[in-house]
């Protein structure tokens, strides 16, 4: 998994906890994804925007 490049195919990405996605900021057009215990913004085409630290 790398910034700028698409989330590799067999990676498994959850659901950001409802109580840390009303912490985070909102941007358009972008998702949160917990990959692994990494909180990661995907952007459009499920490109790596930001790899953001382990939870």
């Amino acid at each position: 998994m790398a910034r700028g490049r698409p989330l590799p195919p067999g990676i498994a990405r959850q659901a950001v906890p409802p109580g840390l996605l009303a912490q985070l900021p909102v941007h358009p057009g972008h998702a949160y994804a917990m990959v692994g215990t990494s909180l990661v913004l995907l952007g459009a085409g499920g490109v790596v925007v930001d790899i953001l630290g382990l939870f």
